[in-house]
């Protein structure tokens, strides 16, 4: 469904929110493309990167953390 562009006030925190929102889509593909490889790569690895994934999709979203 598409939206209407907001105006005013609502522009204006669509604009601090859209790349938050586009980090975190994004943070969610890259997440999605690990848990759909194979069961022998996925298990062994997940432990090692899923932290590590985990840190660098959300540590940006901190207070201060750089994403707008």
């Amino acid at each position: 469904m598409c939206w209407p562009r907001a105006t005013g006030a609502g522009a204006r925190y669509e604009s601090l929110r859209r790349p938050r929102v586009a980090h975190v889509q994004a943070a969610t593909d890259r997440f999605s493309k690990v848990a759909g490889l194979p069961i022998r790569l996925r298990n062994p690895l997940l432990p090692l990167l899923g932290p590590i994934s985990y840190r660098k999709a959300y540590g940006p979203l901190r207070v201060g953390g750089g994403v707008a």
